[in-house]
């Protein structure tokens, strides 16, 4: 039985909808996650044009199957970005450190039973925050910067981060770790988190 044109009618715009609002979000979930370097900068300048293309897009396709709505799909898609950044990035960088966790927590091991030993290791892309710990210090992975800008994941088996991920901007110790002032931590789970740097 063939669906009746109002059906019809219906049924594209929704599947529109739901495409759209999906594609945004994990544009921009996926622009969050990249790392602050000329590389993750030119991705992120790329989306934002896209993102308006798209808003622009989406009204002419409800014109077109629902002119009386046609404000409707970039209404949601604006109000999804609150949400999008909450989320659609924590994912985004927790999906990255799953493929990438193997290697740095052989790095960890290491540098720990180092510590164990009376032995202070540091160097390179890694970071090690004695002054929290002497034995189980938190570690930085430099995954990207700019100048003195910097961001990475950090392990923290002081559980320090994860009474202070909420609190902005984040203050005494865990702000002045690493070398640099710490001005955000998003929790990742399992003393991981990614942080920003200034």
């Amino acid at each position: 039985m063939t669906p009746r044109p109002t059906s019809r009618l219906l049924t594209l715009p929704a599947a529109v909808l739901l495409a759209l609002v999906i594609l945004w979000n994990v544009a921009f979930s996926l622009s969050a996650a990249f790392p602050v370097s000329t590389f993750g900068i030119l991705i992120r300048v790329l989306i934002w044009p896209a993102a308006l293309a798209l808003l622009v897009v989406s009204a002419f396709v409800f014109l077109a199957y629902q002119p009386r709505r046609a404000l409707i799909l970039p209404a949601i898609l604006l109000s999804t970005l609150p949400l999008q950044w909450s989320f659609g990035a924590t994912l985004a960088l927790q999906a990255r450190l799953a493929f990438i966790r193997p290697q740095l927590m052989a790095e960890v091991q290491r540098i720990h039973a180092a510590a164990l030993t009376g032995v202070h290791t540091s160097g390179g892309d890694i970071r090690v925050e004695y002054t929290a710990s002497p034995l189980l210090p938190p570690i930085a992975f430099i995954d990207g910067g700019l100048l003195d800008n910097w961001c990475g994941y950090v392990y923290d088996p002081t559980n320090t981060l994860d009474n202070l991920a909420n609190h902005s901007p984040l203050p005494d110790p865990a702000a002045q770790w690493f070398g640099g002032r710490m001005t955000s931590a998003r929790r990742l789970g399992s003393g991981w988190f990614y942080c920003s740097f200034t």
